[in-house]
């Protein structure tokens, strides 16, 4: 937000806690697909419309059929129930060329002696394929062979017991293979997800990350009862996130990012109590956030930035005790910054700029945060003073309040902890001095205290920051001359002085050193002289030199 060119939007890049963008990354632990050779997809085998039907063929469809339909898989009318009308209407749903291929193509499993659970999954699976170009994909080895589903590409399986097929009355446990993970990131899928996504009672990893799936996610996903890592970022999904996603009760990560979602938020997330990351930003979410989101327990990073979310910040967030990032930057909340969320000790990360949030920052409310790093609320309509209490905040590394509307001294007892790396409080109305004790601000690298109304003199003390990179104090009130310890800062790539009402000259030992230095000196009786700046200004504006001096090509780090 304040256009320094080092990464400010919507959070720090420098910080060391990973910065502002929120990661769009797989968690380290998703695996990527293996490159191997494309298989060639079968395709059924379908007989010409009006010759004889093997009656064989027609009882293994018709019991297929009865399988499927009992397991509840796919509803009646995505199948044709007769095995004449299979053979004789080219298929045109995915559930059809699956339902084709396992009974006239695939001569694995046996509808009569095969357990119902194992049947669905090859079926389902195959459903996947169909549905999903998988004919397209840039890699489908082993897809439709006629091994074991398990083989192929991107399926994980485990030993497990299930029911087998026996007679009535009587039932009976064998243990077979089946599906815990799929996993086909950038893989080139296309299509739905399907129902039958919902025909794995095993899976706990679904990652479908980086594809081209589109339309609404499927209410089935709630049938995935042992699922903890749902990843299907960087799709087309629309529409409302089901609130049957709300009945994942096994569920510790979401990360449905950059897709299209919208609508609100459903309140049946706050059911999701072992959910630790909730990842759903870059969407087109609105409504206001559900109260219910604090009885999430146990989530730890909590990333809603970039949707169209408005109203105020429910105070019940602060129940979420165990939250370390919270990002919220790039919505349209409103409504003063809830004192409720006092609670939250373990906060690293606060993120709510370009936001349209009131009011003063309470001191209760941040005074808990005794894990923050990185406090991040520019662009937004705050007022009243910065917080002391920062001060007392033994992590905090970076404080950006750019373009708000505080007034009153800064409280530079927020440099007392050591660990202050940026301060931008630009674009306020600010006042006051800078102090001569301003060098116990050592650790300070970015000093942006432009576009406010502090004056006065800038203190020799300033040359002791020998960590700081980057001084903005131009537009402001200052008076007197350039300090010359300024020289001493090893560290300085940028330094911005214009618009004030500073006299002097600029240090000739700056020059060559710096990637950028600003001044009053534009016109001949230019109050500041200097010989090697790359914007001078003067009453009316400001030009850049010409010839521009030798400055270093380095970019502001």
């Amino acid at each position: 937000g304040d256009g320094d060119g080092d990464g400010d939007g919507g959070g720090e890049d420098d910080s060391s806690e990973g910065g502002g963008q929120t990661p769009g990354q797989p968690p380290p632990t998703t695996p990527g697909p293996s490159v191997a050779p494309i298989a060639p997809s079968p395709s059924p085998t379908l007989e010409p419309t009006g010759s004889p039907l093997d009656p064989a063929k027609y009882d293994r469809y018709r019991k297929f059929v009865d399988v499927i339909m009992s397991s509840g898989v796919t509803p009646a009318g995505k199948v044709a129930s007769s095995a004449v009308v299979a053979m004789s209407v080219p298929a045109t749903t995915g559930q059809q060329e699956a339902l084709n291929w396992i009974a006239f193509d695939d001569p694995l499993l046996d509808p009569e002696v095969d357990p119902a659970l194992r049947i669905a999954q090859r079926y389902a699976a195959a459903v996947l394929y169909y549905n999903m170009a998988g004919e397209n994909w840039k890699n489908n080895t082993k897809w439709l062979d006629p091994g074991h589903e398990c083989g192929w590409h991107g399926i994980t399986c485990e030993k497990k017991q299930i029911v087998a097929r026996s007679q009535p009355q009587v039932q009976v446990t064998v243990e077979e293979l089946m599906v815990t993970e799929i996993v086909l990131n950038d893989n080139n899928l296309v299509g739905l997800l399907p129902r039958e996504i919902g025909a794995f009672p095993w899976m706990d990893t679904l990652s479908l990350q980086s594809n081209l799936l589109g339309g609404q996610l499927t209410p089935n996903i709630a049938n995935l009862t042992r699922l903890e890592r749902l990843w299907i970022d960087g799709n087309k999904f629309v529409g409302p996130i089901p609130t049957e996603l709300g009945r994942l009760a096994a569920l510790e990560e979401a990360d449905l990012h950059q897709n299209t979602f919208s609508w609100q938020l459903p309140t049946q997330i706050g059911n999701l109590v072992k959910l630790r990351r909730f990842s759903a930003y870059d969407n087109k979410f609105e409504g206001t956030l559900p109260t219910e989101i604090g009885n999430m327990e146990s989530i730890r990073e909590l990333f809603l930035d970039t949707n169209k979310i408005r109203g105020s910040i429910p105070s019940e967030l602060g129940d979420a005790v165990q939250l370390e990032d919270l990002r919220l930057f790039h919505n349209n909340l409103s409504g003063p910054f809830p004192a409720g969320l006092s609670g939250l000790s373990k906060l690293r990360i606060f993120y709510a700029d370009n936001n349209d949030l009131t009011g003063q920052i309470p001191a209760t409310a941040v005074a808990g945060w005794m894990s923050l790093v990185d406090f991040e609320m520019f662009d937004n309509n705050i007022g009243g003073t910065l917080p002391a209490y920062f001060g007392f905040l033994p992590e905090l590394a970076v404080i950006s309040m750019a373009n708000n509307n505080m007034d009153g001294d800064i409280p530079w007892i927020i440099c007392q902890t050591g660990k202050l790396r940026k301060i931008d409080v630009s674009g306020n109305s600010l006042s006051g001095p800078i102090p001569n004790d301003i060098d116990e601000c050592s650790s300070l690298e970015r000093l942006y205290l432009d576009h406010n109304e502090m004056g006065s003199t800038i203190p020799t003390q300033i040359g002791l920051l020998s960590q700081l990179k980057v001084l903005r104090l131009n537009n402001n009130n200052f008076e007197g001359p350039i300090p010359s310890e300024i020289k001493n800062m090893a560290n300085l790539v940028m330094i911005q002085l214009e618009r004030n009402q500073l006299g002097g000259s600029v240090p000739v030992e700056l020059c060559g050193r710096l990637t950028g230095i600003h001044a009053d000196c534009e016109v001949g009786n230019a109050p500041v002289v200097c010989t090697c700046c790359t914007l001078c200004c003067g009453v009316e504006e400001c030009v850049v030199p010409n010839p521009l001096p030798q400055m270093q090509k380095a970019s502001v780090p």
